[in-house]
């Protein structure tokens, strides 16, 4: 083939013109094919619309989304994003990440949303058999922004909440003595650090009623924590989802900003209730474990075995799945606890309880 051939729909590379239709873009007729050696994939360079696409000369099944730096390819699941150094006044920033990767983005308003690369390790994402830099697939398919106030941003179009929900109750606020934890120390980690929140939440739920307690921390997680019980008398399957974050200092407060990322965390729960089937989260936990500590297997299973987990994903075929969502922030004092924070909290439990009546707690200090 032509190294610069023309794309026209009826010269040689036509195909590769319907791949990308069939994919949701259009290319000029000026756009050239260049081959690359090193990666098997097509080089497309569009002048008029000021695109480059990588196409992969044999696409994969359509549909599927994969994230791709320059020395590692994560599945769309395996990869988290999230609002960094936010703050009232500053750029909107977001970090998408994997376990051994990160890029940060940042979304301008004027003149109509857009999305730019800001820093770390360029990342394109992988549709079927086209490549496209991450920032541009944002700009057909934004993320969803959600503020404190339960207002939310969409590309440009912001939706603020008509009436506000009452802050939330704090006698509901459920404390721990953290004494032995280091509340500035989130994840234990491969070694299992003693002195971590989530030793402390896993110990605690071990010695519960719970047949399968899991680590699910990194990159991908559905939470940093996942506690499942079968109910056998009432034919259906516990599930919660504990959400750790560390405090800012090394003594509980009222600071909110330690209450964004893990409010945030508990609201993106809700993505498994809209998976077709409700075997897909055991079958996550599955593809979690184990994982590696210098080329190792270490497994996430704190308690309970993996058949138990094939267990699940047959049971929860027929009976029903009922999730709950718990958020463990050792820096929320309750005694100090301000009227902001409440609003936080309100403002997600309203979240959980609108979408899919998801029963919402929160863990904090005294």
């Amino acid at each position: 083939m032509d190294p610069h051939a023309d794309l026209g729909a009826d010269g040689p590379s036509g195909s590769l013109r319907r791949q990308f239709a069939n994919g949701g873009y259009r290319l000029s007729a000026g756009a050239t094919i260049t081959p690359d050696k090193d990666s098997a994939s097509w080089r497309i360079d569009d002048a008029k619309t000021r695109r480059t696409y990588a196409v992969e000369r044999k696409a994969r099944t359509p549909g599927t989304y994969d994230v791709c730096y320059p020395k590692v390819i994560a599945p769309l699941y395996r990869t988290d994003i999230a609002l960094k150094k936010p703050s009232k006044g500053g750029d909107l920033l977001f970090e998408v990440s994997t376990a051994n990767a990160r890029a940060t983005f940042v979304q301008t308003l004027f003149g109509g949303a857009k999305f730019s690369f800001r820093e770390g390790q360029r990342v394109l994402i992988k549709r079927g058999g086209m490549r496209i830099p991450l920032e541009e697939f944002f700009d057909e398919d934004p993320p969803l922004i959600r503020f404190a106030d339960g207002s939310f941003l969409e590309g440009s179009e912001y939706v603020s909440r008509r009436r506000q929900p009452p802050p939330y109750p704090k006698d509901k606020i459920e404390y721990w003595d953290w004494t032995g934890t280091i509340i500035t120390e989130e994840s234990q980690g491969t070694a299992k650090r003693k002195s971590s929140i989530q030793y402390r939440v896993i110990q605690e739920l071990i010695g519960g009623n719970y047949d399968v307690v899991f680590d699910d921390d990194d990159s991908g997680e559905a939470a940093d924590v996942v506690a499942v019980r079968m109910e056998k008398e009432e034919a259906r399957i516990t599930v919660k989802f504990y959400h750790c974050k560390f405090s800012k200092k090394r003594t509980a407060g009222a600071r909110i900003e330690d209450l964004y990322a893990v409010c945030g965390q508990a609201q993106k729960s809700v993505r498994w209730m809209e998976t077709k089937r409700s075997s897909d989260l055991f079958n996550h936990l599955l593809r979690r474990d184990p994982r590696e500590k210098d080329s190792e297997p270490i497994s996430r299973l704190e308690k309970g075995e993996r058949e138990t987990l094939h267990t699940l994903v047959q049971m929860s075929k027929s009976l029903p799945v009922d999730l709950e969502i718990y958020i463990v922030q050792p820096g929320l004092s309750k005694a100090l606890v301000t009227d902001d924070q409440l609003r936080l909290l309100s403002v997600t439990e309203t979240y959980l309880m609108e979408t899919y009546g998801l029963p919402f707690g929160v863990i904090a200090s005294d």
